[in-house]
């Protein structure tokens, strides 16, 4: 088998089913699309019903958070992010892209993770969750979540393709044995794994004017 064929459809199934998991929300509603959009993320986590209606912060607890116009914003900020991600990376180099798409944010996938399970552990204790629940809820915005998911696949394709060892990817850049064709490296995989994620992303996602 030809080996950069191979590595092609490899990258284009990884893309195909990042963008078909989000696609695949489109009929789901409040928790289960809340669920969905975290194992996009997470794999393998999941609120229960009545951590969820711990978890909202809308007052009267009726309005569908994660309803259809949530699903077209963030299908259209992902959308826009994945066609800008490119150039990014190229003039500002993949660290600093990264750096920018944590910043918009406002955390890791790590920290995000911490937060749900310290939320979950002060559901469980009666402790008080407001705080962390205003954070965890601004983290899955349309816009901050079509961040997160990019950087998400850019993590996930990097330690798949075992160019990096490290669980993220900014850790992995700041580690000094990480050299500069180390980098390369990624950059070029990460350029060639958007293309395919472009693509998959024009014809399937819902775009933004």
């Amino acid at each position: 088998m030809n080996i950069l064929r191979s590595l092609e459809q490899k990258r284009a199934k990884f893309a195909y089913d990042l963008i078909k998991s989000v696609v695949d929300l489109r009929e789901q509603s409040n928790l289960n699309r809340l669920n969905g959009l975290l194992r996009i993320i997470f794999k393998d986590i999941e609120l229960t019903n009545e951590e969820f209606e711990i978890l909202r912060t809308d007052k009267d607890k009726k309005k569908d958070i994660f309803d259809k116009n949530f699903q077209k914003s963030l299908e259209e900020k992902l959308s826009s992010y994945i066609s800008k991600a490119p150039t990014m990376i190229l003039v500002n180099g993949l660290g600093n892209a990264m750096a920018f798409y944590i910043s918009k944010i406002g955390t890791t996938p790590h920290g995000l993770l911490k937060g749900i399970q310290t939320f979950r552990e002060d559901v469980k204790s009666g402790e008080s969750v407001d705080k962390i629940k205003k954070s965890i809820m601004d983290k899955l915005k349309p816009d901050k979540f079509a961040y997160l998911t990019i950087y998400t696949a850019i993590n996930d394709w990097l330690k798949e393709m075992k160019i990096m060892d490290e669980d993220d990817v900014i850790e992995w850049f700041k580690r000094e044995s990480t050299s500069s064709l180390d980098v390369l490296h990624a950059t070029k995989e990460v350029l060639e794994l958007l293309k395919w994620m472009k693509r998959f992303g024009d014809a399937m996602l819902e775009e933004g004017e």
